[in-house]
């Protein structure tokens, strides 16, 4: 099932096992943290990567979810009194809200391919939440892809990054699980009902002037074969922690700890 307007707190509420909370549970202490934690909390640089995204997804909805401020100081009586006032829209410094700006307008003249993919256009969708049952486990899952465009069969996802560069952004894919992510939609969206991707792409984009950008898609044949053993571990751990309704933490026996 596909939900091309799902709100994202909807979405969040939604049952179901998401490529996030599956990466947490293959972790020392997963378990306890994929079903108890708080998908909500954000940092600040995952608040920032969040009204980027919107910059760049979205800009026609960047004036009306977000006010952009002078003040410097967050929690201040200054600040929340122009929260307040801000009528539902969250509030933002303002030269978080510009540089944000600044990103979405690099991305566009530099990236031939995103720039393509984001053209305005009825078979490109944004923010799409999608839902299928596993065959294998019988388990709920659920998906939320930045970009599905169904003229060129492509899946696509965001990121904003310190490091674009080749070198960096294969790190950071092992380090964050995007191979996971990739191989997650790559074959959850089909279940889904959608089509079948040809492509499932990043758009990485630097945080920092002058916001350089690359787009990489992972290779198929050998780091999404590995990402599939991964996410067929992973999904076992689950089904059992369903079966026994036990979600372990950390191992509660006194740890030598050697320095």
């Amino acid at each position: 099932m596909i939900h091309p307007n799902m709100p994202a707190e909807e979405y969040r509420a939604a049952p179901g096992v998401s490529q996030s909370a599956l990466k947490v549970i293959g972790e020392e202490g997963g378990p306890a943290r994929a079903k108890y934690g708080d998908p909500r909390a954000e940092t600040q640089s995952q608040k920032f990567g969040t009204l980027i995204h919107m910059a760049v997804l979205q800009p026609y909805l960047l004036a009306t979810c977000y006010m952009p401020t002078d003040l410097k100081r967050v929690g201040t009586k200054a600040w929340d009194e122009a929260e307040a006032s801000a009528m539902g829209r969250t509030l933002v410094k303002r030269a978080e809200y510009d540089e944000a700006r600044r990103i979405s307008d690099s991305l566009q003249k530099r990236s031939s391919l995103a720039r393509e993919l984001l053209k305005p256009s009825p078979q490109l969708g944004v923010e799409q939440a999608f839902f299928w049952t596993d065959p294998r486990t019988g388990l709920a899952c659920k998906g939320l892809a930045d970009l599905v465009h169904t003229g060129y069969r492509v899946l696509a996802d965001l990121k904003s990054t310190v490091d674009a560069r080749e070198d960096a952004f294969r790190l950071s894919c092992r380090r964050w699980g995007y191979g996971i992510q990739a191989e997650w939609y790559d074959k959850g969206y089909p279940l889904a009902g959608g089509f079948v991707p040809d492509a499932f792409i990043h758009i990485v984009i630097e945080k920092t002037s002058p916001w350089l950008s690359r787009c990489y898609e992972i290779d198929r044949e050998e780091s999404l074969a590995e990402a599939r053993v991964e996410i067929s571990r992973m999904m076992d751990i689950w089904k059992e922690c369903e079966r026994t309704q036990t979600w372990p933490g950390y191992d509660d026996s006194l740890q030598t700890l050697k320095l």
